[in-house]
């Protein structure tokens, strides 16, 4: 098959695909205003605006981001022990460099629902960058205390274990 074909065929699927994903976003936003009371609908909403906010590893749609971002809140409302709905607004929070607001959220997940993985890591890497801030500013004691956070989180992170023993040598 020649070149020309293959990007045709490419193209193609890339198209199909897009058209299917964007008939269900449309599909799931009419179900949504039909039910506007059911959780469990504007969370789906609120994940398909999510994965369509991410244009690559390190950035986002804001438009799509705040959209999904509305959603899940909506879903907190109608069903506060909404655990994963919590966890996705610490994500969106974390992915827009609001840290404290992202701990916040991953926090009230995790208390409802302790076994969400992505939600601990997500809630331990942040942990773990403000233990390393805090062990290049020589603040030895809170560094400590974050990296035994994270490993709270996730015992098998290594990286945390080695600053850890860093911060308790340094503390003497």
């Amino acid at each position: 098959m020649n070149k020309l074909k293959i990007i045709l065929l490419v193209n193609l699927v890339c198209l199909i695909h897009y058209c299917t994903w964007f008939t269900s976003l449309n599909k799931l936003e009419t179900l949504v205003k039909q039910s506007p009371q059911d959780p469990v609908l504007h969370f789906r909403l609120g994940n398909a605006y999510y994965k369509k906010s991410i244009l690559d590893e390190t950035s986002y749609d804001k438009d799509l981001l705040n959209k999904a971002l509305a959603e899940y809140k909506l879903v907190t409302k109608l069903e506060p022990q909404f655990a994963r709905a919590f966890g996705k607004i610490g994500l969106i929070q974390r992915d827009l460099g609001k840290y404290e607001e992202a701990k916040k959220n991953l926090l009230k997940a995790l208390k409802i629902d302790p076994k969400l993985k992505e939600e601990a890591k997500a809630l331990a890497v942040i942990y773990y960058n403000e233990g390393v801030q805090a062990i290049n500013s020589s603040n030895y004691t809170l560094g400590m205390q974050k990296f035994e956070q994270v490993l709270k989180l996730k015992p098998d992170f290594t990286k945390a274990q080695k600053n850890l023993a860093i911060a308790y040598y340094n503390l003497g």
